[in-house]
């Protein structure tokens, strides 16, 4: 064998073992990404379950809501539970529920669901159409059901899912997790909008 060769070959050699050697450090870091991510999902709906446990007991407690034409009995029962939850959740802070893991991972699939659109464009739009000036938000406080606004179709199947009473609103560039049976701001993911 000349010399050329077998430096051809030996180069040959060293990049095939140098690919193998990426390939398997790519599939290392996927699999890192895939754990990292399911313990985040797996984390959020723990603690959703463990609020939704929460709001089920107190509920129990307070009027029932029911279907009636009775305006002020659908408010008290309404005001009674959001009343109830937050005595039990006093003092709680964002982030309880959009922890740094759930919120890297809630801001990823919002940049994939929003693909190529503008979130600066979309966030001027959500603003015309509520006409008001968005307002501060806390964690326990009531939603302003005026200025939130719907999440649409792509986001929805980007993000977990939610218990029947809960629900995912934008706020301005803020993402709120609404507890819709009392009224009540359960945790927000400030500039999620803001992601990409």
């Amino acid at each position: 064998m000349t010399r050329q060769l077998v430096v051809t070959m030996s180069t040959l050699l060293l990049v095939t073992l140098g690919l193998r050697g990426a390939a398997a450090d790519h599939q290392e870091s996927a699999g890192a990404f895939a754990t990292h991510e399911y313990s985040a999902l797996a984390a959020f709906e723990h603690s959703v379950q463990d609020y939704m446990a929460v709001q089920r007991r107190l509920a129990r407690r307070t009027p029932p809501l029911q279907v009636t034409a009775d305006a002020a009995r659908i408010r008290n029962a309404i005001d009674s539970l959001g009343h109830a939850i937050r005595s039990e959740r006093a003092g709680v802070q964002p982030g309880e529920i959009f922890t740094a893991p759930v919120a890297e991972l809630f801001r990823r699939r919002i940049v994939w669901a929003l693909g190529n659109f503008d979130a600066a464009v979309l966030l001027q739009e959500m603003e015309e159409d509520n006409g008001t000036e968005v307002p501060q938000l806390a964690v326990n406080g009531r939603f302003p059901w005026n200025s939130g606004n719907a999440i649409w179709p792509s986001m929805l199947v980007a993000l977990p899912q939610l218990p029947e009473d809960l629900e995912y609103r934008f706020v301005g560039a803020d993402l709120v997790l609404v507890d819709v049976r009392a009224d009540l701001v359960v945790d927000i993911l400030k500039g999620a909008l803001l992601s990409k």
